[in-house]
């Protein structure tokens, strides 16, 4: 069932080769958007400090014996520059979004729909369809999570101190107690982070198969993890999968840098056909878990050019 439907999101992928290069241009326009959420706040800083620049390497000193003093001379500055970053992080936060939708909408239709072929045209239809809905689930989901740190947080303090308080700090007991705790923390902390991760990204993908609401997405998303938990399996392969040719690729790239003379040009080959296969294998790992999705559920798939949706809905009524 696993190597099926590793192959099945290739052959999405290959199917629908556009979203690929939509990825690779929105990687970029996020790159650029990048420099230029760095560049103005540093051109400003220039004009804003004036002759102060010339000092700039007074700053580190200043900053870290009298941090106050810092902050408040140059506090428009700081202003500016968290400002700054907190634009770009909602600016590619929310174009992630509405990438995810687009594609993930797009693979759908192709999985379900033998006879579906890409358009630029659908992929937008999906992108602004799927946007609201996923924007919503992804901040619930975020809330959701937020909240379950802050108690596993508050609580493992409280358990801290009372273990101090009981067992004391130097006996046998208490460094054994305090030791199991710590552990105890790190290991359920692990788990936690790794479920948010998987319900997270499986919450996505049924947003969009099942075209549901936030909490219809989340419920079924739970119902699904719970009848099938190989499904948690199945996503960390994926992913770690993902993770492991990266970093392959990376131990490749940079010895290469150091040859003299051709080592800079082939290592900035090396780095253009990464990005574009890590572009590609992040394009199928999503392609694959739609493929599981729809597979392990039984999923209706359509032979004939018809109104996916519309005969979705008529089937299940």
């Amino acid at each position: 069932m696993i190597i099926e439907c590793i192959k099945e999101g290739f052959v999405l992928t290959n199917k629908n080769l556009q979203v690929t290069v939509i990825r690779i241009v929105a990687t970029i326009i996020c790159f650029i958007a990048l420099i230029f959420s760095l560049a103005i706040p540093m051109m400003a800083a220039v004009f804003y400090l004036g002759l102060d620049i010339v000092s700039a390497q007074d700053l580190w000193p200043l900053m870290m014996n009298n941090p106050l003093v810092f902050v408040s001379r140059y506090l428009g500055v700081i202003m500016l520059i968290g400002f700054s970053l907190i634009c770009y992080v909602l600016f590619i936060s929310l174009m992630f979004i509405y990438y995810l939708g687009g594609s993930i909408g797009v693979l759908r239709n192709a999985a379900v729909n033998l006879n579906a072929t890409f358009s630029f045209s659908s992929f937008f239809r999906e992108a602004g369809y799927n946007f609201g809905r996923l924007y919503r689930m992804l901040t619930l989901v975020a809330v959701v999570i937020s909240l379950l740190l802050i108690a596993f947080l508050l609580i493992s303090a409280v358990a801290a101190a009372l273990v101090s308080f009981i067992s004391g700090s130097t006996t046998f007991i208490g460094i054994y107690f305090k030791s199991f705790l710590l552990l105890a923390v790190i290991l359920f902390g692990a788990i936690t982070l790794f479920a948010s991760f998987v319900f997270s990204t499986y919450s996505v993908v049924i947003c969009v198969i099942e075209r549901a609401s936030a909490m219809d997405s989340m419920k079924k998303t739970f119902v699904f993890l719970k009848d099938k938990p190989m499904a948690f399996l199945y996503c960390i392969l994926l992913f770690a999968g993902a993770v492991v040719l990266s970093v392959l690729l990376f131990a490749i790239r940079v010895p290469i840098g150091f040859v003299p003379l051709l080592g800079p040009l082939f290592s900035s080959i090396l780095w253009i056909m990464s990005f574009l296969i890590q572009s590609y294998i992040s394009v199928a790992v999503w392609a694959s878990l739609v493929a599981y999705y729809i597979k392990v559920m039984n999923y209706p798939v359509y032979t004939a050019e018809v109104d996916i949706c519309s005969e979705a809905k008529c089937l299940g009524s």
